[in-house]
């Protein structure tokens, strides 16, 4: 069935309805738009779904025969995305929500990349524990993938932040052709403490004992500030940019 899942999404919620309002509630969506989208499903089976009237809807013979096949697909979909997609307890993955609730765009592109097959696709890293509880990681702007790793740049600078040398620190990933993404440390040190080869050793060192060895910067450069906004809050982007 080569059909957009969204719109057989659409037209099942309504189908369970059997009310464009009711439908249009649950999918938080306006209901011309979802009509809308039903017109379109109709056009492109070349067949009514429904039976329209003043108060409410019933399904046509054509809607009825898809309504099987429509949930079939759904479910089968579903099982695809949630078994190539699915990240394992405990590892960093992208946080992907269903619900009445969520991002929804109406008449804008950014409805594509932020709703797939009816998953609305976060901005958020997260992990979640082997009891269920998801954990903020990172924004996904911030999430570095080395060597199919996903390292959170947050927590690599908790780490570094937290040796005795370090005033300020900022992570970002940086191109590497053997890993796809390295991380790399851009570091302020304290008041009286200098530069050294042995120095930024020893920050690697101290970040492998804090955290996993993976996620320890493999670049470092030392720095006597760091881009931020006006209201202090560091700009990773002006250093991905100079990386």
């Amino acid at each position: 069935m080569d059909i957009k899942l969204r719109h057989l999404r659409y037209f099942v919620t309504v189908a369970e309805e059997l009310h464009f309002g009711g439908a249009a509630a649950r999918l938080v969506v306006s209901q011309p738009a979802l009509s809308r989208q039903i017109r379109e499903l109709e056009r492109e089976l070349g067949a009514a779904l429904f039976a329209r009237t003043s108060r409410h809807v019933r399904l046509a013979p054509a809607g009825a025969v898809l309504l099987d096949e429509a949930r079939a697909t759904l479910a089968q979909a579903d099982r695809a995305i949630d078994a190539a997609r699915r990240a394992g307890r405990g590892e960093v993955g992208r946080l992907a929500v269903r619900g009445p609730t969520g991002c929804r765009y109406l008449d804008d592109p950014r409805q594509t990349g932020y709703v797939q097959d009816g998953w609305n696709l976060t901005g958020d890293a997260c992990a979640m524990d082997a009891d269920g509880y998801v954990y903020f990681k990172a924004r996904t702007d911030d999430l570095i993938i080395s060597s199919g790793y996903n390292i959170g740049a947050p927590e690599v600078e908790a780490a570094v932040l937290a040796h005795e040398a370090v005033a300020e620190c900022a992570v970002v990933g940086v191109p590497d052709e053997e890993r796809g993404q390295c991380v790399k440390a851009f570091i302020v040190l304290k008041s009286g403490v200098s530069p050294s080869l042995e120095l930024e050793r020893d920050i690697q060192d101290h970040v492998k004992e804090t955290i996993a060895p993976y996620k320890y910067p493999r670049r470092v450069e030392f720095r006597d500030s760091l881009p931020k906004t006006e209201t202090g809050k560091l700009q990773r982007f002006r250093l991905r940019e100079h990386a």
